[in-house]
């Protein structure tokens, strides 16, 4: 019997993120083509590259992006699979949002997706704590919120801003670009206020959720709100819920260089406030790491670490 063909990717971009995909796609067993460095934005160069390959990802952002993955779709029934990591189509009814541990099912939509489009960073910590409240009937939809988000990294080109943080500056920024996905995929119906401050003392990046009694549909522990986050992410390999009733919590001990996010909540019940937090590595499940996972998904494949959702995505 002849060896089996393996899956081809054609990786486009050349941004930290699409770096960190072809690092990592190294564990997979897949033929990866690109443009080369020169010519990543290339649509002309990418055009030559497209036959007989199964699944196109998208690098960078803005027109370039959009014209590659116009240029896949015009392929017709011969067009690959599609995963956009610029973002341009997050939210797009026509495109799986790539967070496979979003609700029990995503992770097999994902895996019969034609079109997956990643996270953006700010949005999966945030959609990590809010839905599995919302769909429990614990967080009301109409919540009005603040999600607080600090970043250490600098992912793609810096604005002026960003640059500052080289040093010991710090940035304060009211986000909006990640507010409608927040909404979408967290559950929510108002738009939530979004803070990033980004700070190179930070390893990666941090976001806190306060929350008031008030704010929730029915009074609630701090260990009832981690026992719904536990039950919603119990059997998956990268997502840890850590149970606490202290005021306050240690970060980032074992988090850092993984695709691993931790969740945990610190609680003053006599108060009746409560803060939840999402840690990951900036490179990991905000980043690469997800990418390769929404890949591993797409095209049936191990990977090092396998997750439990991949694998019963696999066997449906």
């Amino acid at each position: 019997m002849p060896p089996q063909r393996q899956p081809v990717i054609l990786v486009t971009g050349h941004d930290a993120v699409t770096r960190g995909v072809r690092d990592r796609l190294r564990n997979l067993p897949v033929t990866v083509r690109e443009p080369g460095a020169a010519r990543a934005d290339d649509v002309e160069a990418i055009r030559s590259l497209m036959s007989d390959i199964d699944l196109l990802v998208v690098g960078g952002g803005g027109q370039r992006a959009r014209d590659i993955v116009e240029m896949a779709l015009g392929m017709g029934t011969g067009a690959p699979k599609l995963l956009d990591l610029s973002g341009v189509h997050c939210g797009d009814p026509d495109w799986v949002y790539g967070f496979p541990e979003l609700t029990p099912e995503h992770a097999g939509q994902i895996r019969r997706a034609r079109r997956v489009t990643k996270p953006s960073r700010y949005a999966t910590g945030a959609v990590a704590l809010i839905r599995p409240l919302v769909d429990a009937g614990l967080l009301p939809p109409s919540c009005r919120m603040t999600i607080n988000v600090v970043d250490g990294g600098i992912i793609g080109n810096e604005s002026s801003e960003d640059a500052a943080t080289r040093g010991n500056g710090t940035v304060v920024r009211l986000e909006e670009s990640q507010v409608s996905e927040v909404m979408s995929f967290g559950g929510l119906t108002p738009p939530p206020i979004l803070v990033r401050l980004r700070n190179r003392s930070c390893p990666g990046i941090l976001v806190t959720i306060p929350l008031q009694m008030e704010l929730l549909s029915r009074p609630a522990t701090g260990e009832e709100i981690l026992a719904v986050l536990t039950e919603h992410y119990k059997g998956t390999a990268l997502i840890s819920v850590f149970r606490s009733a202290s005021s306050e919590t240690r970060v980032w001990e074992e988090i850092a260089d993984t695709d691993a996010m931790e969740l945990r909540g610190v609680f003053n019940e006599q108060l009746g406030h409560f803060a939840l937090i999402a840690m990951m590595d900036s490179s990991g499940k905000a980043g690469a790491g997800v990418a390769v996972q929404n890949i591993a998904l797409m095209l049936g494949l191990e990977t090092v670490e396998e997750s439990p959702l991949i694998e019963s995505a696999r066997e449906a």
